[in-house]
């Protein structure tokens, strides 16, 4: 682990799911057969990307997303709850919004965003996904914090940090 990553958190709690921890410039989140969403890390911050669905968060248990993307550095600490989807982005939603209720006792101090990548965003949000879509950007809801909270595009989506 890199000294510059020394100040991110959940080192002990992750363990065997924490995938990396560094400084490196791209991240590519995906999985096979899947949706991928890519981070373009151009100021070289501490990055962290950590294992949920079946290693922090077992399989048996509740829903959960697929992974947690931590950019732990002195200026700027988010979390970022990753869900790689096919195409039911209601889902989605309640697989973010319980592992955001699971896992947001551990991220004080963090801003708090979803990314979802689906293979195809529809064209009107059902009433329950609307509902699922409120609740997270109010659970996701904290001062100071400058990002989009809630954001699902179409697979293959990059983001700037």
């Amino acid at each position: 682990m890199s000294d510059a990553c020394q100040n991110c958190f959940l080192h002990e709690t992750s363990g065997q799911c924490q995938q990396y921890c560094d400084t490196r410039f791209k991240v590519v989140i995906k999985e096979p057969k899947s949706t991928t969403w890519t981070f373009e890390n151009n100021y070289g911050k501490c990055v962290c990307l950590i294992r949920i669905d079946g290693c922090m968060i077992s399989r048996s248990e509740t829903r959960k997303c697929d992974y947690l993307f931590l950019v732990c550095d002195e200026h700027e600490k988010s979390a970022f709850f990753i869900e790689l989807k096919g195409k039911n982005l209601e889902e989605a939603f309640k697989q973010i919004l319980s592992t955001v209720e699971k896992l947001k006792g551990y991220l004080t101090g963090f801003c708090l965003y979803a990314r979802i990548a689906i293979t195809r965003v529809p064209n009107i949000l059902s009433a329950g996904a609307q509902k699922r879509e409120k609740d997270i950007a109010k659970l996701l809801q904290r001062e100071g914090c400058s990002r989009k909270k809630l954001d699902y595009q179409k697979s293959n989506t990059s983001e700037s940090m």
